[in-house]
C-alpha cells in the first residue's frame, strides 16, 4: 500500500466527521462571539517624539550651542527607559489627577466611565487600608444614593444625597450631581457604579502596566508613545502628556543642572578670586623684595656688566704688576729704568707726559754724553732734571698703585656681589617660576570659572528644549482588543482542532478494526474480500456490484460447484451476517446458480417459522421436507426460515438436510449465530464446505479478531475465510482505498454531480 493511500485512509476520519467538525466549529465562533460583545473595549493613541540629535539638530547650530551646554549624548534604549521611568510616570500621574476612577456597572461587564461622568466625589480625607479599594454605588434618583464600602470584610451600606458630605471616620466624602444630568438625561442616572480612589503607587502602576514605549528605529531618534485604555479620549490624553513631561523634565533637570552649577561656579569663583589676589600680592612681594622686573632680561645685563668689570679688574691687575715692575727697576737706580721696564699705560695724562718728559731728557742727556763728560754742567743739569722727574714719577707711580689698590678691591667686592646674585639665581628663577605658576593656574582657573557663569546663566535663561513633539496622539475609536478577527479565526481554529481531536480520539482509542490493513496484522488467516458500507437511502446498486465483485472471486476459487455449501459466521451480532447472506445469495444467483439461504441463526432468528412448519421434525422423523417449508424473498432467494428448535439438531439431522438439498440446489448458504455468545453454531463450521467469518469495520473490537483464528486452531478447521464488512466506501475489492473518482456513478464536468457525488461517498 503506497503513502498516498496511507495518507488518504488517515483523513476518513476527518471526512466522515465533518458533521461534528462544523458543529463544534460554529458552537466555537458563537461562543467567541458572545465573549467579543461582552468584553471590554481597549483602545490604544500614539505620540511621536523626536529626541535632539547634536551632530545633526537644531542644538548643534552655533547659535544655540550654549542653550545647550549640558547637553550628553541621546541613546534611544536609555531615554526609552527613562520614559517608563517611575519618576516620570509620577509627574504624569500629577498632572492628570487620576486620583479616582469610576465605572458603570451592567450585568455582564462594566465600562469605565471619562468624559461623561453622572457625578463626580470629592474626598476630604481618606485612610490608608481604603485606598485603592472598591466603593459601591447604587443611585436611585436624582436626589439619594446608597454607598456601599468593605468594614472588617463585611460590605456595609450608607444611605446619603447629592452634594452632602459622608463621614465615616475612615473617609470622608461628598458626591456632586454633574450638571449635565438634568433633564432627560436624569432618566439615565439611576443604576450601579463603582468608583476606586488609587493611591499614587497604584496610579503609576495602572499608567506604566498600559504604557507603550519603542523606538521606531535603533538610528532614528525617534520614539513612539502608545497608551491602552477604555476610553480613547483617556488614551491620547495620556501619551501626549507623558510626551510632554519629558521635554518638561528634560528642560527642568537642565534648568536645575545650570542653577546647581552657577551656585557652584560662584562659591569657586570667591575661593579662586581670593587665591588669585593672593597670588599677585606674593608675586609683587617678591620681585620688589629682589629687584626683580624682568629676570631673564636682568640676568643677561648682569652677565654682560660683570664681564666688563672682570676686563677692567683684569687690567688694573696689569697695571698694577707693571707699575710695580717699574717701580722695581727705578728703586734699583738704573737710569735706563725706562727701556728695561715694560711699557705700560696708565691711562693719567701727567704721568704720560712725565714720562714722556723723562724720555725726551734721557735723549738729550745721551746727546750730551756723546759731547761732553758727565761732569759736564749741561749733563748735570739734565740728570738733575731726569733726577727730579724720577722723585715725582716714584711719588706719582705710588699714588696711582694706591689709587689702583682701591679701585681693585672696589671691583673685587662689586664682583664678590655679582657672583653672590649668580649663585642666587636658581633659587630666584625657581621660586619665581613656581609664583608665575601659580599665579597662571589661578588666573586660568578664574577665566574658565567665569566662562562657564556665563554659560549656565545662559541656560537658565534660555527655557528651551530641542526635543520635538512630532505627532500628537488623537483619539482612536476603533479598538484594539479585543481582537475581533483574531478571536474568531482562532475560536474557528480551536473548533476545528477539538473537533478534529475528538474524532481521532475516538477513532484511536476506540479498539476497533478499521480497516483490511489492520486485520492482516491482528491475523494469519486469509481475507477473502471487503464489502463497504452502503447507506439504505442511496440504493443498492453499488452494493450488488461490490457483492458481484465477491461472488466472482468465489468462482475463480472454484468454490462454486455444484452442491457447495457456505457458512456466514461472526464472532459478535450484528456485523451484518444476514445482510451478507442475503445479497451474496442474490449475486450468486446472477451467475446462474440455484440458491438457498438457510437461516440457521439459533438465538436470533432473521426469518421464523409459522408453526405448520415443521421441517425439523421431518427431518428427525427421517421424512423429507416440506416444499412448502421453503419461502420466497423479497430478491427472489429461497430461503429456508429458522427454527425454535435449531438448537436441538444434531450431526445426523443436518447431514440429512445438506444431502436433501443439494439435490435441488447449486449453493447453500448458512446464516448462524454469533460464536461469542454460544457455541450452537460451531457443528456447522465442521460440516459446510467454507466459513466466510465476517468483521464489521468500526464495530468489531480489536480482542475479537482473532476469534476465528483460535477456533480453527482449535478445530483443525481450514476453510475459514475472513470478510471485512462496513468499510468506507471509497475502497475497491481487495480493500484499498481508491478514492471517489475510480467507480462509474462518477460524473466529469458537473460540479453539483461531483458535489453530490463526493457527499454520497465519504458522508
Amino acid at each position: 500500500m503506497n503513502e498516498i493511500d496511507n495518507i488518504k485512509r488517515l483523513l476518513i476520519p476527518s471526512i466522515k466527521g465533518l458533521p461534528i467538525i462544523i458543529g463544534l466549529t460554529l458552537i466555537a465562533i458563537l461562543l467567541a462571539t458572545k465573549v467579543i460583545i461582552y468584553s471590554v473595549p481597549m483602545y490604544q493613541s500614539f505620540s511621536l517624539l523626536r529626541l535632539d540629535d547634536k551632530s545633526t539638530g537644531l542644538s548643534g547650530t552655533n547659535l544655540y550651542k550654549d542653550f545647550d551646554v549640558f547637553f550628553a549624548p541621546q541613546k534611544i534604549a536609555a531615554e526609552v527607559e527613562v520614559l517608563k521611568s517611575g519618576q516620570l510616570i509620577s509627574r504624569v500621574a500629577d498632572k492628570l489627577n487620576y486620583k479616582v476612577t469610576y465605572y458603570r456597572v451592567g450585568r455582564v461587564k462594566r465600562t469605565e466611565l471619562y468624559t461623561d461622568l453622572p457625578f463626580k466625589v470629592e474626598f476630604k480625607h481618606i485612610a490608608s487600608q481604603y485606598l485603592d479599594k472598591e466603593f459601591l454605588l447604587e443611585i436611585k434618583d436624582s436626589t439619594s444614593f446608597r454607598l456601599g464600602y468593605s468594614l472588617q470584610g463585611f460590605l456595609t451600606w450608607v444611605d446619603g444625597q447629592f452634594s452632602k458630605e459622608i463621614d465615616e471616620g475612615v473617609f470622608n466624602l461628598k458626591l456632586n450631581l454633574h450638571p449635565q444630568f438634568n433633564g432627560k438625561k436624569r432618566s439615565k442616572l439611576s443604576g450601579e457604579y463603582v468608583f476606586i480612589h488609587h493611591s499614587k503607587t497604584k496610579q503609576i502602576d495602572l499608567i506604566k502596566s498600559n504604557l507603550f514605549v519603542k523606538s521606531v528605529d535603533k538610528d532614528v531618534a525617534v520614539i513612539r508613545i502608545g497608551f491602552k485604555s477604555q476610553v480613547p479620549e483617556k488614551a491620547s490624553e495620556v501619551a501626549n502628556t507623558v510626551a510632554k513631561t519629558y521635554i518638561e523634565n528634560y528642560i527642568d533637570i537642565r534648568t536645575n543642572a545650570a542653577d546647581k552649577t552657577g551656585s557652584f561656579i560662584e562659591d569657586r569663583l570667591d575661593f579662586v578670586s581670593e587665591k588669585l589676589r593672593k597670588s599677585e600680592r606674593a608675586l609683587e612681594v617678591y620681585r620688589s623684595r629682589n629687584k626683580i622686573v624682568n629676570l631673564r632680561q636682568q640676568t643677561e645685563t648682569g652677565l654682560r656688566e660683570a664681564s666688563q668689570v672682570r676686563v677692567q679688574y683684569n687690567n688694573i691687575v696689569m697695571q698694577e704688576t707693571a707699575l710695580d715692575s717699574l717701580n722695581q727697576y727705578i728703586n734699583q737706580g738704573n737710569p735706563n729704568f725706562l727701556e728695561l721696564a715694560p711699557q705700560v699705560a696708565f691711562g693719567d695724562l701727567l704721568f704720560t707726559e712725565l714720562i714722556k718728559k723723562m724720555k725726551t731728557f734721557q735723549g738729550e742727556r745721551r746727546e750730551l754724553l756723546m759731547k761732553y763728560t758727565s761732569e759736564n754742567e749741561k749733563v748735570k743739569v739734565i740728570e738733575a732734571k731726569i733726577e727730579d722727574l724720577v722723585v715725582y714719577l716714584k711719588e706719582s707711580i705710588k699714588k696711582t698703585k694706591q689709587d689702583m689698590m682701591i679701585r681693585r678691591k672696589e671691583l673685587e667686592i662689586f664682583l664678590n656681589k655679582i657672583d653672590k646674585q649668580f649663585d642666587q639665581l636658581p633659587t630666584n628663577e625657581k621660586q619665581m617660576v613656581i609664583l608665575e605658576r601659580e599665579f597662571r593656574l589661578n588666573q586660568e582657573m578664574y577665566n574658565f570659572l567665569t566662562q562657564k557663569r556665563l554659560e549656565a546663566s545662559i541656560v537658565k535663561a534660555a527655557t528651551i528644549s530641542f526635543h520635538q513633539i512630532l505627532e500628537y496622539g488623537t483619539p482612536n475609536f476603533t479598538a484594539i482588543s479585543p481582537n475581533k478577527k483574531l478571536i474568531l479565526f482562532v475560536s474557528g481554529l480551536l473548533g476545528i482542532l477539538i473537533s478534529l481531536a475528538f474524532i481521532y480520539l475516538r477513532e484511536f482509542l476506540s479498539g476497533k478494526i478499521n480497516s483490511r490493513s489492520q486485520l492482516e496484522k491482528l491475523t494469519s488467516l486469509p481475507i477473502i474480500g471487503v464489502i463497504p458500507k452502503i447507506h439504505p437511502k442511496r440504493g443498492i446498486h453499488i452494493d450488488s456490484n461490490k457483492f458481484s465483485g465477491l461472488a466472482s472471486e468465489f468462482e475463480v476459487r472454484e468454490y462454486l460447484e455444484k452442491g457447495s455449501t457456505f457458512l456466514i459466521g461472526s464472532s459478535l451480532p450484528g456485523e451484518g451476517k444476514s445482510y451478507v447472506a442475503q445479497h451474496l445469495a442474490q449475486a450468486f444467483q446472477a451467475k446462474g446458480k440455484s440458491v438457498c439461504l438457510l437461516d440457521f441463526n439459533a438465538l436470533k432468528p432473521e426469518f421464523l417459522a409459522k408453526e405448520s412448519n415443521t421441517w425439523s421434525e421431518d427431518l428427525k422423523a427421517g421424512r423429507a421436507i416440506n416444499k412448502n417449508s421453503i419461502i420466497k424473498g423479497e430478491n427472489g432467494v429461497d430461503i429456508l426460515p429458522g427454527s425454535c428448535e435449531l438448537s436441538n439438531l444434531d450431526r445426523t439431522v443436518i447431514n440429512a438436510l445438506l444431502k436433501e438439498l443439494k439435490k435441488q440446489y447449486d449453493i447453500l448458504i448458512f446464516d448462524s449465530a454469533a460464536t461469542v455468545l454460544g457455541n450452537e453454531s460451531l457443528l456447522l463450521y465442521a460440516l459446510v464446505d467454507h466459513v466466510i467469518y465476517l468483521y464489521r469495520a468500526r464495530f468489531t473490537g480489536v480482542k475479537y479478531a482473532q476469534q476465528a483464528e483460535m477456533l480453527a486452531e482449535e478445530y483443525g478447521w481450514k476453510n475459514i475465510h475472513l470478510l471485512l464488512n462496513g468499510v468506507h466506501p471509497a475502497t475497491n475489492f481487495s480493500g484499498y482505498y481508491t478514492g471517489s473518482r475510480y467507480s462509474y456513478e462518477y460524473e466529469k464536468g458537473n460540479l453539483l454531480a461531483k458535489i453530490k457525488h463526493y457527499f454520497k461517498i465519504y458522508l
